[in-house]
């Protein structure tokens, strides 16, 4: 081990006993003299590989700042830990997003950490040199500057793939490198599983701190509220790690409030048994004559989700060759076909049906095949109470708006509407709560997603016009019958949204304060910028 090695190494046990002090103290997280230079060095960052002073006016060229930053963590941190725009190896990572308009994205370079103490370096340059930064987990997004950052840093967890089941096998912990995929797999040999995503590729990071809606999120609650522990980044480079005892306040924030107060490097959360790791679950599609038998299935298994916990589903709207359908997705954690609470589809004949019990790995991988990567993609998405007139209603405003769209290539408009069941809201105020304005009492809800592909970026604003009307129309007809929801699902948003503004007055008053409490310079308002932040949708409308 290096002599800068060691100091790092060193520096980490440091940083705990910084937080500790911290832990019950009044006075400011982050002091009004906090020196980001001196913190770098106080945590052995090598000196020689501080950035330099900005330079005068007269000799300041466009970028300076994010070059310099660049030059820095490759310096402290390796030559293969920054990629630059002269790489191959920068294409390929471009490349790799999910959605093609997150591919187009050029960061100045691409910083790949491997250690929390790295990361921590990174916010502390971005803060010397101000050059905005943006954090990629997964990189599941569906619109430019989510997990990615023209001009500036994208740091990529790639390199940060630990899945480590506790001695106990009580919890796991889970770097943000990995996709959920990857940990089903690493999980199966143990015939357990956590509470995540459920498509193969879809990473671990952006997805938590959203919510994060599970096969066995009725049993057990979101992605989020599974987490016991965070190890986070703070603004000030502080590692800490936050649970309902330490930090409760932001161990609530993270629950639900996205990125805003800080870099999650670890999750360590609850580990669920799975024996044989099998659960069942798959498709069936259904023609547009059987649509009405659907609205009753659909409305029958969320009103009366509570008496079968395991089982969960959503249905998505679409078209085959001008064909309406119904594509049913069901699942149950319990490998038995057939659920009882099934029994409006289980009676229906369907046109395709591949239910059947398998792993949950497997299963996970199959849901990739609806999400091709490199397309054009959009979401957004509203919530409302469940009716069975209105899911109908919100169709037919779909098929309507839908099929005037003509001469863009690749179009392939999805609608589709799942719930967040009163089983699942019961977890919720576990461990202090998290920060979704969502209570089991007030009933289950619908999440109706958006969710449109397409190929030509020369179509882009006729697609985005297309999503913002229906979207709209869908909202007022909501409202009009009387069953309208404020809250938005980060996770399904697109970058007109306010999200925030969804999670009620309180919560958002809340979260505001938290962030100022820990961020007082605001870094993860200003200096990352990307997704959703507490002041308002990314993008105007």
């Amino acid at each position: 081990m290096s002599c800068v090695s060691q100091m790092f190494t060193l520096s980490i046990t440091l940083l705990a006993a910084a937080a500790a002090q911290v832990l019950g103290q009044e006075f400011p997280f982050e002091p009004a003299e906090f020196n980001a230079t001196q913190a770098l060095l106080n945590q052995g960052f090598d000196p020689d590989a501080l950035p330099p002073a900005a330079p005068g006016n007269s000799q300041r060229s466009v970028g300076w700042n994010c070059r310099a930053a660049c030059t820095s963590l490759r310096l402290a941190s390796g030559d293969d830990s920054v990629l630059t725009s002269d790489e191959t190896e920068y294409d390929s990572f471009t490349a790799a997003y999910w959605s093609a308009q997150q591919g187009e994205v050029n960061p100045a370079c691409i910083f790949q950490p491997t250690s929390s103490l790295e990361i921590s370096n990174a916010v502390l340059i971005s803060r010397l040199t101000q050059c905005p930064f943006a954090v990629k987990s997964g990189g599941h997004a569906a619109f430019p500057g989510a997990s990615s950052i023209e001009g500036g840093i994208t740091v990529s967890f790639a390199k940060m793939k630990k899945v480590q089941v506790s001695g106990d096998r009580k919890t796991v912990a889970i770097e943000p490198g990995n996709v959920w995929g990857e940990v089903f797999d690493r999980l199966a040999e143990h015939e357990a599983t956590v509470i995540g995503g459920r498509m193969y590729t879809v990473g671990t990071g952006g997805l938590t701190l959203g919510g994060g809606i599970h096969f066995l999120s009725g049993q057990n609650g979101l992605a989020c509220d599974n987490v016991v522990k965070f190890t986070l980044v703070t603004a000030r480079g502080l590692i800490v790690e936050v649970t309902p005892t330490q930090f409760p306040d932001l161990f609530w924030a993270l629950r639900g409030g996205g990125n805003n107060f800080g870099i999650v490097t670890e999750f360590e959360t609850k580990l669920i048994p799975l024996p044989g790791n099998l659960i069942w679950g798959g498709t069936r599609i259904y023609p547009e004559p059987s649509f009405p038998a659907v609205y009753d299935a659909y409305t029958h298994w969320v009103t009366n989700a509570p008496s079968d916990p395991s089982v969960g589903q959503w249905v998505a709207w679409t078209f085959n060759n001008g064909m309406k359908l119904a594509s049913a997705e069901m699942w149950s954690g319990n490998p038995v076909a057939d659920p009882a609470i099934f029994s409006g589809y289980n009676d229906l004949p369907a046109v395709q049906d591949t239910t059947k019990v398998r792993p949950l790995n497997e299963y996970s991988t199959a849901l990739n095949n609806s999400n091709p990567f490199g397309l054009r993609e959009m979401f957004s998405d509203i919530t409302f109470r469940v009716d069975r007139e209105h899911l109908k209603r919100m169709t037919e405003i779909f098929y309507e708006e839908a099929v005037q769209i003509t001469g863009v290539d690749g179009f392939h408009p999805v609608m589709i509407t799942q719930p967040i069941t009163a089983a699942m809201m019961s977890h919720m105020p576990e461990n202090g709560g998290n920060a979704l304005p969502l209570d089991a009492a007030d009933g289950p809800i619908t999440i109706l997603q958006l969710a449109t592909m397409w190929t030509n970026p020369h179509d882009d604003a006729t697609v985005e016009a297309y999503n913002n009307n229906l979207l709209a129309r869908l909202k007022e007809e909501t409202r009009a019958m009387g069953f309208d929801r404020d809250f938005i699902y980060m996770n399904y948003a697109s970058k007109y949204q306010d999200v925030f503004a969804g999670y009620g007055a309180e919560n958002l008053q809340k979260l505001k304060e938290i962030s100022q409490k820990y961020d007082p310079k605001q870094v993860f308002q200003t200096l990352q910028p990307g997704f959703f932040k507490l002041d308002g949708a990314p993008v105007g409308t």
